[in-house]
């Protein structure tokens, strides 16, 4: 994974040196450079000590199981439960949907992404339906400590287009709702297409909808949370609990970091209003640029993923 966070810098470089497009046509399978390797490499290493639950570990397999969510398929089942690698709290909770997802995700791309006979996608309608209803019961029954609190407007390097904005305990605990959010997104992204197709009430179909736009509402008020504020003569700053940052960028790539994931199923999430969709690709640009990522960067640009 480290290889391939390379080779996505060094080829992010090169597009920025030559001043020219990112190749298009680029498969969605190429974002995920040395992914098969750390999964085969984690997986030798769980053989070994299967008792080991190291930090390290625990961030491998978690950029793994969203690695297979966007790939469309199953979750190893040796990777499956979180707890043996240490989740444990509402993290365990929300890390046992996502395998969930990757299952559901999965099934509905080899049903044909939502243009298979209706009979075909009761199943899949049932799963997701039942799904977008434990994550909304997962989010309501969280701790007050991490739920998102309103904030003031600070001087940002971009326009806001949704108030009030949102700010938390800590950038994990934020990280981790934003991740919620965009997994309900996609949940909610398949039951719409499903639906789409079949001869059920529009009357889902909208309430997906709608689900969806306020998802998207709410990320836009959750990400300017990550970004660094602007100060004066232009310096930008950022507040990490009782220290203040100082930078001449954006974002750090440490915080870049927790966006990528979130930020790239939204914007692929075809069901997005157009102004949350586009202000979002604009923010995973600067992501992508934070990190010198031409893989990420696109997906910014549209045609990698499509949920």
């Amino acid at each position: 994974m480290l290889m391939g966070t390379f080779e996505n810098m060094v080829n992010g470089h090169r597009t920025l040196a030559s001043a020219r497009p990112i190749v298009e046509g680029v498969a969605a399978s190429n974002v995920f450079t040395h992914y098969d390797g750390a999964l085969a490499l984690l997986k030798l290493q769980r053989q070994e000590s299967p008792d080991s639950k190291t930090a390290i570990e625990r961030v491998v397999r978690r950029q793994l199981v969203r690695a297979n969510i966007l790939r469309g398929t199953t979750v190893p089942e040796w990777l499956a439960d979180g707890e043996l690698y240490g989740e444990s709290g509402p993290t365990l909770d929300l890390d046992a949907m996502l395998v969930r997802v990757g299952r559901l995700r999965s099934d509905f791309l080899a049903l044909g992404a939502g243009v298979s006979d209706e009979g075909d996608q009761i199943p899949i309608i049932g799963e997701a339906n039942a799904l977008n209803v434990a994550l909304g019961h997962w989010f309501a029954g969280l701790p007050e400590v991490w739920l998102p609190q309103s904030a003031l407007d600070g001087a940002y390097p971009f326009d806001i287009i949704m108030r009030p904005l949102h700010e938390y305990r800590t950038h994990g605990h934020a990280a981790v709702i934003l991740r919620y959010r965009a997994t309900r997104i996609m949940v909610n992204s398949i039951i719409d297409r499903c639906l789409s197709c079949t001869a059920t009430s529009h009357g889902s179909t909208n309430a997906a909808r709608q689900t969806i736009a306020e998802l998207a509402d709410d990320i836009c008020r959750d990400v300017p949370y990550f970004f660094n504020q602007v100060g004066a003569a232009g310096s930008r700053w950022l507040s990490i609990g009782k220290h203040i940052i100082t930078s001449r960028d954006d974002i750090t790539p440490k915080l870049a970091g927790l966006l990528a994931w979130p930020l790239s199923v939204a914007v692929s999430c075809d069901a997005l209003p157009a102004k949350q969709r586009e202000w979002l690709r604009e923010r995973l640009r600067t992501v992508a640029a934070a990190y010198g990522d031409a893989r990420l960067q696109q997906v910014a640009e549209g045609g990698v993923f499509s949920f």
